[in-house]
């Protein structure tokens, strides 16, 4: 019985040349198919990751997966996408893939350390997450198994970028590299879209959408959108359920609707719903990116609402509506005026001031109120148009009819 001071058993594979040119330094991790070690390509003295096949799980259905995980990266050449240098099989029948050496963490690991992200982080590594998958369906793959723990975060600088990792269940969409069998399920609960769950053949791009708004739900609300305590559970809840609306658990987010709305399209149950292809998806990011920046440019509430999300703007009350019309030219006849604050300037339904009504010929004069809120100026009649000649007219009228009423009245005194 070894003492607890006892060094612990040195693993076999330290210190041994894979494939005649990678010699393993110590062990990275360890997954689901393999462990990973970090080792140095002799003739380069480039440091590389070497990934080994566990020997505990060899059968000729993980054989065929590990190869064709080799097979299909080894294709694909993306900054968003691990590179494969080579794979092969060690003397003692090991597989190994060596890779690229990505310096950083997962995003699983960020997103168990940390609050949930904010906007202008989250939206960068979207859109690069997107890229990436964009780039791998033109090329007739679809990964599969897009999970917090399969991207890669380096930092560069402030500035950060995203490696998709572990194509091991990866599907070509010819069907030609589809290595599972009949009531295989292959993906991760938390992240499996439903197509996966009902073990379609179709399986397409838009799969990997699915699962890519699930890691972006999780992204900004600190937890993934359906959770259960069992495979059952998830596959009840991803096949039948849609989940809580992101911005109702984000307060981040609700302050940014549309990345809510691209998030929560990403996980429609039916595929027909959600986006066509991830390049259309990228699109969506991009100009969301692409607002939230102006936005903060500009700062808080200076940009616009849409055309459509426009309120109609309030109407004046109706004795004002009917009398609304453009200041006359500087040589028309004197006005009294009366300036009074609004609390709302007349405009049209589109934000526009009202068109001014013509103007009134020169030979009419009405006393009217001048009233001015801004670039708006308004005119209320106080009375009915009268000439000048008809004023005149009435005061002798009224003159006459005195006089008369005078002479009457000391004719009446005289007869008594």
């Amino acid at each position: 019985m070894s003492s607890e001071s006892e060094p612990a058993m040195r693993d076999p594979l330290i210190g041994e040349v894979i494939g005649g040119e990678f010699e393993i330094k110590e062990k990275l991790g360890e997954g689901g198919m393999g462990a990973v070690y970090l080792a140095t390509q002799k003739q380069t003295e480039r440091s590389v990751a070497v990934k080994v096949l566990l020997r505990s799980l060899y059968d000729e259905n993980l054989f065929g997966r590990f190869r064709q995980e080799a097979q299909i990266v080894s294709k694909l050449s993306h900054p968003g996408i691990i590179t494969i240098y080579t794979y092969g099989q060690h003397a003692d029948r090991t597989l190994f893939i060596a890779m690229e050496l990505v310096k950083g963490r997962s995003l699983g690991e960020l997103l168990d350390d940390a609050e949930p992200f904010d906007v202008d982080r989250a939206l960068p590594l979207m859109i690069q997450m997107a890229d990436a998958l964009a780039y791998a369906h033109d090329q007739k793959i679809i990964h599969r198994d897009i999970k917090p723990g399969n991207v890669m975060i380096t930092r560069t600088g402030r500035n950060e970028s995203v490696k998709v990792l572990d194509f091991g269940i990866a599907k070509m969409l010819d069907g030609n590299a589809a290595l599972t069998r009949t009531g295989t399920l292959c993906g991760s609960p938390v992240f499996m879209s439903p197509e996966q769950w009902h073990q379609l053949r179709d399986i397409d791009g838009r799969t990997d959408i699915y699962s890519l708004g699930c890691v972006f739900y999780q992204m900004m609300a600190g937890r993934p959108p359906h959770e259960a305590d069992t495979t059952i559970g998830y596959m009840m809840a991803h096949t039948q359920h849609r989940p809580l609306a992101v911005e109702d658990v984000s307060n981040t987010i609700s302050q940014h609707p549309p990345l809510g709305d691209i998030i929560m399209r990403c996980l429609e149950i039916e595929r027909a719903d959600r986006y066509p292809d991830m390049y259309a998806l990228l699109d969506a990011l991009k100009e969301c990116e692409a607002t939230f920046l102006a936005s903060r440019r500009n700062g808080p509430g200076t940009s616009p609402p849409p055309a459509a999300e426009r309120k109609a703007a309030k109407k004046p009350p109706k004795h004002l509506a009917e009398t609304v019309a453009n200041a006359k030219a500087s040589d028309a006849p004197a006005e009294k005026s009366l300036s009074l604050a609004m609390p709302d300037p007349v405009v049209s339904a589109t934000g526009e001031p009202s068109p001014p009504e013509p103007s009134r010929p020169e030979s009419t004069m009405t006393a009217e109120r001048t009233i001015t809120e801004g670039t708006s100026t308004f005119r209320l009649q106080a009375g009915a148009e009268a000439t000048p000649k008809q004023d005149t007219a009435h005061y002798i009228l009224a003159a006459v009819g005195a006089v008369m009423i005078a002479l009457l009245a000391i004719a009446v005194f005289a007869t008594q």
